[in-house]
């Protein structure tokens, strides 16, 4: 039967197409948004409750003020939240076979917790529920930073961890670097927010916003380096089973299944 056919037919999507595209999704919803945000009412965007002049608007304000942007970011970011859950899972079984740490675990967790925060804080919009929305930014800014220094500075540096070929050299570097910008412009963002809450001064919250921006790209970065990592593997779906192998299938480079 037809049924029968689909059943035998597999399902191969290479893991670099599929980390490009998951990347990609976010990417183009932000740039989509700010851009309507900037074009359709940027005193919407960039007004605060200081009423002082801006020139960039946060990311929370464009994302979550009005439609379509709303919409256009909600269905992207829903759209890359399970391929990002199976991004997790490659990676935990990836450092469990590759290190001798036993915090990989902990590692898988703050992966999940960090895309749940992205859907909490994309579905919740400050200017509903600012309270909700905080809290969801927050718990996913502290979870992104907090795997990204235990990958670096643990997993792939104090834990016996080899690059076997030289993509994952590139891609530990690139990473490195990548790192480094974050925490840079988080600190920054920390900086500009309590000035901009304490004194209200013109602009202070349009730096704010640039150091947003700068987490984000980079963490679209950082987590579109699987294409690096995983450069030859692929996601075999087959029968409603999935399996992430290397192209040539051979069973002993079977990474998850």
């Amino acid at each position: 039967s037809l049924l029968q056919e689909m059943q035998k037919t597999d399902v191969l999507i290479p893991l670099p197409l599929l980390s490009t595209i998951t990347v990609i999704l976010p990417f183009t919803a932000l740039i989509f948004c700010l851009t309507c945000s900037i074009i359709l009412d940027f005193d919407k965007a960039t007004s605060t409750h200081c009423e002082l002049p801006e020139f960039a608007p946060s990311i929370s304000s464009v994302i979550g003020g009005a439609a379509p942007q709303e919409y256009v970011w909600k269905i992207c970011i829903a759209l890359q939240f399970w391929p990002r859950l199976l991004f997790a899972r490659i990676y935990f079984t990836y450092f469990k076979t590759r290190t001798a740490s036993q915090l990989v675990s902990l590692n898988y967790g703050l992966n999940l917790l960090e895309n749940y925060s992205l859907i909490g804080l994309s579905f919740v919009s400050s200017s509903d529920y600012f309270v909700i929305h905080e809290v969801f930014f927050i718990t996913f800014m502290m979870t992104s930073m907090l795997s990204m220094l235990l990958t670096m500075f643990h997993l792939y540096s104090r834990c016996g961890f080899q690059a076997r070929n030289h993509w994952e050299r590139v891609s530990i570097q690139y990473k490195k670097v990548l790192t480094k910008m974050i925490l840079v412009s988080a600190g920054l963002a920390l900086y500009f927010y309590w000035r901009h809450n304490e004194f209200c001064e013109p602009f202070v919250y349009s730096f704010f916003a640039l150091s947003e921006y700068s987490i984000v790209l980079c963490n679209m970065v950082y987590h579109w380096l699987a294409a690096y990592d995983f450069h030859d593997f692929i996601v075999c779906l087959r029968c409603s089973k999935l399996s992430v192998q290397r192209g040539n299938g051979r069973g002993s480079d079977l990474l998850w299944s």
